[in-house]
């Protein structure tokens, strides 16, 4: 485009997007996911090297690039920037945190070093697998400071192929654990005020997080919604209990249905949110559940005053 005579700007355009490869290098070569960057300033620096190398005219000395050398270049990058190493993990126990979740807990051959709140690619070995593959990513819900390695799976009437095979793991089946990544992660800074928002399954990052902080016994200004279908949905009832009386964070459950005294009945909404987080835009918020719900309460946020700096979302798509 910038040797093309003005006049010509509109041919050179259709022929670049209709007739070249363009398309197809940028929406999948470029984001294909077992070769990019996982983390957001590792993924936009790799966008850059590609797409400066991707121009025409650059060369280093008779040597030109091409569109497959930028992309080369690139997955150099991201290979020296990325996470190394998988992990062959081993299964000592399964625990039920709630009513139709378990936590499938792992040893592993060497201490995983990972942050609080971080996600995982989990692959099993599976002898037929359905149209959705024997891979998932799902977050770390053990702390960095425990030993084992903890994954947590709410299970569904219409489960897949890969959660049928996590329900046959006995002790001592292994899977594999690998492509460390995510941002969803506590603000360096302590003194943040943050607020988690989890529904569901979207508990376990926070588990990860609030035993981080019990076993550091590092207190922030956190305060924790949670909403749950029913008392029988709500996980990790040990975790919450032992972060409200060791380090003041106080978790508001929202029950659907059957909600106690003291519980808030219905889902979080923004009745909930002024009334338990009067401060809340002094607030960083965390968002992690079902993604319509994750999506509802970012626009529900927004709505009501939050910067869009101030929220953060993790979710979980669908019947995994």
């Amino acid at each position: 485009m910038a040797t093309t005579e003005p006049s010509q700007y509109g041919s050179a355009l259709s022929q670049t997007l209709g007739s070249s490869p363009l398309l197809f290098f940028a929406f999948v070569m470029l984001t294909e996911p077992l070769t990019a960057p996982t983390m957001r300033r590792p993924r936009i620096a790799f966008a850059a090297i590609v797409g400066f190398l991707f121009a025409p005219n650059i060369h280093i000395g008779p040597l030109y690039f091409t569109p497959e050398l930028a992309l080369l270049a690139g997955n150099l990058f991201a290979y020296a920037a990325g996470p190394k190493g998988r992990f062959v993990l081993t299964l000592e126990r399964i625990e039920q945190s709630a009513v139709d979740s378990f936590d499938f807990v792992f040893r592993s051959p060497r201490k995983l070093a990972f942050e609080a709140g971080q996600y995982l690619e989990w692959t099993l070995g599976l002898d037929r697998a359905d149209n959705r593959g024997n891979r998932r990513y799902f977050t770390v819900a053990s702390a960095p400071t425990e030993e084992t390695v903890r994954l947590g799976v709410k299970f569904y009437p219409q489960s897949s192929a890969f959660k049928r095979g996590l329900m046959t793991m006995k002790p001592g089946s292994t899977i594999h654990a690998a492509q460390l990544a995510g941002n969803f992660t506590l603000p360096a800074r302590r003194e943040t005020k943050i607020a988690f928002l989890a529904g569901g399954i979207g508990i376990t990052p926070f588990r990860s997080m609030l035993q981080y902080l019990l076993d550091r016994k590092e207190r922030r200004p956190i305060v924790m919604l949670y909403g749950t279908e029913g008392q029988q949905d709500i996980a990790y009832r040990d975790v919450l209990g032992a972060a409200r009386q060791e380090l003041g964070i106080m978790t508001v459950h929202a029950v659907a249905r059957g909600g106690e005294r003291g519980q808030y009945p219905g889902y979080i909404d923004e009745r909930l949110i002024r009334l338990a987080i009067p401060d809340y835009l002094e607030r960083t918020f965390y968002i992690s559940g079902p993604q319509a719900m994750v999506k509802a309460l970012r626009q529900k946020l927004l709505a009501m005053g939050v910067r869009r700096s101030q929220i953060k979302v993790d979710y979980f798509p669908g019947f995994a």
